[in-house]
């Protein structure tokens, strides 16, 4: 696929201007980060909903073993009965709770659960594993009821969040702990070889650069990281057994070039024996959840939603299948 045929297929036009637009941008290589953070945020800011059908509420996890408190906001519908922990993406170096505001909106008022967003610590002041530790204390204080938030806990991440998602889930099983019912896996990045199919057609074109990406990975895995690269829990493509991991559902994008380790690793998981949705949504780029492309969204968010709806079912009435409990 030449960049040509990348950018002028029939595409949606808040999918083609936004590749347009990423394009124009520096490369991640020659950014000041801090500085991208704050133009980031101060967009985020400007567009953050101000009203709902629900409140919002910044709320504060005390943080584990002396690491720093962890700043959640939840979103909770009237009828709420259950809980949605969610991480943002944004390649473990950008990304916010504000950034994430309007999918998570989306998301609680598709699934009809109380939405806990996740502010963890980035990369590369925080490398692997903080934004992992970050996310497990959260679940792990949604787990033990000491929030507002009801009834099971599942969890959600999209790209650099849906990995931290994953390895969430394969070090709580490693350790014999409580997972959540479901896991929602969006256009997640496993791998930091960057040496899949998709990768090779369509790295070159994308918005997102392989150039990039590996910067992004050495953010988080970098030497200052002391991190193992054989690590499953700072890359969960390594991961040797995928077996009794919750139901998962994994949405990818069909010109996205971490479209294939995702499909792969969904692949995998069915392959042990977990249960296993995934879907390709077709001409479309990284973060489509993101973008105001109003069939895309809506159509992820309701089968997000009648996911949870199944999974949660036979969660209740199986637990023992994926809690790893001997």
């Amino acid at each position: 696929m030449t960049r040509d045929e990348f950018t002028e297929r029939s595409l949606h036009p808040v999918v083609y201007d936004r590749i347009v637009a990423r394009r124009s941008q520096q490369p991640f290589t020659e950014v000041d980060v801090a500085s991208e953070r704050a133009t980031a945020l101060a967009e985020a800011r400007r567009t953050v909903s101000a009203s709902s059908a629900y409140p919002a509420h910044d709320l504060r996890v005390p943080g584990a073993h002396g690491a720093p408190d962890v700043p959640v906001r939840m979103y909770t519908p009237d009828d709420a009965e259950h809980t949605l922990m969610h991480v943002h993406g944004g390649g473990f170096v950008f990304g916010s709770i504000d950034g994430s505001d309007s999918l998570a909106r989306g998301l609680a008022e598709a699934t009809r659960r109380t939405v806990v967003s996740v502010e963890y610590r980035l990369a590369p002041e925080a490398p692997y594993p903080a934004g992992l530790n970050d996310v497990e204390t959260v679940y792990e204080w949604l787990e033990r009821g000491e929030s507002f938030a009801p009834g099971a806990v599942a969890v959600s991440g999209e790209s650099a969040g849906a990995c931290l998602t994953a390895a969430l889930c394969l070090r709580r099983r490693d350790k014999r702990l409580s997972l959540p019912e479901a896991q929602l896996l969006y256009y997640p990045c496993f791998d930091p070889r960057l040496a899949s199919d998709s990768w090779r057609l369509l790295g070159p074109h994308n918005p997102l650069s392989p150039a990039d990406m590996a910067w992004l990975w050495h953010q988080y895995l970098g030497s200052s990281a002391g991190a193992d690269p054989a690590d499953p829990y700072a890359v969960p493509a390594l991961a040797d057994d995928l077996s009794q991991l919750p139901p998962t559902l994994m949405l990818t994008a069909e010109l996205d070039a971490l479209r294939d380790e995702a499909e792969e690793f969904a692949s995998r998981l069915a392959a042990e024996g977990v249960i296993v949705m995934s879907k390709r949504y077709p001409s479309t780029i990284h973060g489509f959840l993101n973008l105001e492309e109003p069939h895309d969204r809506a159509d992820a968010l309701g089968l997000s939603a009648a996911f949870l709806l199944a999974a949660g079912s036979l969660y209740r009435s199986t637990r023992v299948r994926w809690s790893r409990v001997s």
